[in-house]
């Protein structure tokens, strides 16, 4: 009798741990197709779909979505919660429903599509900020730039500010944090107008009439190039990992640019675009990451790349 009690308790669990791994499979499926599903139709990164999980009140952690779309051990409660929360937001962003193990069209249905907000009224974009005012503070720019692991473009018209940053300011506001990087073996790229390009000359004298100090820009632009050459000489002196680069290029720039590690997993950017009539200080800058708008970044980086691709190294002289 005892024995068949064991046996009957045994199969008993047998057939119930092949059920939850039935289940969890189950569920796992959801999640990754509709992972790959909202990633392929709507461009939705992981932490998007997160967002928007928990806009639908679906709370999953990072780690425990990373596990479940690597194939980690996740229990089934979170797989089941994930699952679901998943097929609320395809449901509702793109007409589509969990049908013999596919995500199918709903059919013959008036289901209104409509996307799942991220944020409220006044709340931000994940990975996006808006400098509405213009140009950044000294601080937000190194607190933007100092966790670089191995490069930072700053890409400008006349860069007269930035190198305004290494000689009219406390050492310790900017000189230093840019060190700091140079040292860890972050090399720091630096690219300006060439002064003499007809694309320039062009550029300018069409800005002079609303900026009539604009008719300078080649006495402007030479006078930065040779103190960045002083910067750049004085931090290879120091003998840093990182070397500090500086180069001109052709082009009319219709944007200022800096990014961090541009092509690493972590890159972001800051874009301003120069808005006519007005100070290249005063248009707003914006700011973004690969990782939330991989789109939006690429526009932009290919764009970047087009306008550096030419550009000619300035050598320093030691």
């Amino acid at each position: 009798m005892a024995k068949a009690q064991l046996t009957l308790s045994f199969t008993y669990h047998l057939v119930m741990t092949q059920s939850i791994e039935s289940q969890a499979n189950h569920y796992r499926s959801i999640c990754v197709m509709g992972m790959d599903l909202l990633q392929r139709e709507k461009n939705y990164t992981q932490t998007i779909v997160r967002l928007k999980l928990d806009k639908l009140q679906v709370k999953v952690g990072r780690t425990t979505f990373n596990n479940i779309l690597n194939n980690k051990a996740v229990g089934i409660k979170n797989l089941r919660i994930t699952a679901e929360g998943l097929q609320k937001v395809i449901r509702q962003e793109l007409g589509m429903e969990w049908s013999d193990g596919e995500f199918t069209q709903i059919k013959n249905s008036d289901i209104a599509l409509k996307e799942i907000p991220l944020t409220k009224k006044n709340e931000t974009t994940p990975g996006f900020k808006i400098h509405e005012s213009g140009r950044m503070s000294i601080s937000e720019k190194v607190k933007f730039f100092e966790d670089a692991v191995f490069e930072v473009i700053e890409f400008g018209a006349t860069l007269n500010t930035f190198t305004s940053y290494f000689f009219n300011r406390n050492e310790r506001e900017f000189k230093f944090p840019v060190a700091a990087l140079l040292e860890r073996g972050v090399n720091f790229k630096c690219y300006l107008m060439d002064p003499g390009s007809n694309f320039g000359r062009l550029y300018f004298d069409d800005r002079k009439s609303f900026q009539p100090e604009e008719n300078q820009y080649s006495q402007k632009i030479m006078g930065v190039i040779e103190k960045l050459r002083l910067v750049q000489e004085e931090y290879a002196k120091a003998g840093y990992r990182g070397t500090f680069e500086v180069f001109t290029y052709k082009h009319i720039p219709n944007n200022y640019f800096m990014v961090v590690d541009g092509t690493g997993s972590e890159c972001k950017m800051l874009f301003s675009p120069y808005l006519y009539g007005l100070r290249r200080a005063m248009t707003p800058v914006f700011e973004f990451t690969r990782q939330d708008h991989p789109v939006l970044y690429q526009r932009y980086w290919q764009s970047l790349q087009a306008l550096t691709k030419d550009a000619t190294r300035i050598i320093p002289t030691i």
